[in-house]
């Protein structure tokens, strides 16, 4: 059984594992193996980042990485699409707008991929562009018609916001004054009862 190569790794010899050397027991190909899909996903994976070689178009997931995946089958090659429209973002992006039409050679590298959807996708985006610049006038009026209520009830919103403020800073203002006259009204009457006591006083002396 294929499996039965990992025990092997633990005698401390050397296993060449995609490209990369691996010296001591089981774990380094462990940790590349999936053991709860047993399907090698970390091996498979490996191979995706690493792409096709760029003279032959074919994969290779190294020595172990071989016990657990076919890298020739329909399979693994369907899954090396799925995995770059997954992981690249500008190929998500061409996905988006061409859908059924984008090009895909599993035998070509991501790059090489983008490359030969560029054109397609530029024409592609363009004509989405003129579509939308050519909705009906109907369309256009109606979004025009939102988007100025839309800013009318911002505005009113924001009028309104203004308003409470200001009512705000007049009762601020009416509270200040309401307070500054009571001082000053005090200080007035403290200022005649201390008149009046001296008044009273001088008449005791008199």
């Amino acid at each position: 059984m294929p499996i039965q190569l990992l025990p092997a790794l633990g005698m401390g010899a050397k296993v060449l594992l995609g490209g990369a050397t691996i010296g001591g027991t089981a774990l380094g190909a462990a940790s590349v193996y999936d053991g709860v899909t047993g399907a090698g996903k970390g091996f498979r994976n490996q191979a995706y980042a690493a792409g096709p070689d760029p003279e032959t178009g074919k994969f290779s997931a190294g020595l172990i990485g071989n016990q657990f995946i076919n890298e020739d089958s329909p399979e693994f090659a369907e899954g090396f699409k799925n995995y770059a429209l997954n992981k690249n973002d500008r190929l998500i992006q061409m996905s988006s707008v061409l859908g059924d039409k984008l090009i895909f050679d599993s035998s070509k590298s991501i790059p090489q991929n983008i490359a030969a959807n560029e054109k397609a996708f530029a024409i592609a985006s363009q004509q989405l562009t003129n579509e939308i610049s050519e909705l009906d006038p109907k369309v256009i009026k109606e979004e025009r018609r939102y988007q100025d209520q839309l800013r009318a009830t911002q505005e009113a919103r924001l009028d309104n916001l203004n308003f409470q403020r200001m009512q705000i800073a007049r009762e601020d203002q009416r509270y200040n004054e309401r307070l500054d006259r009571n001082e000053l009204n005090r200080r007035q009457e403290a200022v005649m009862a201390m008149m009046g006591g001296l008044t009273s006083l001088g008449a005791a002396f008199a």
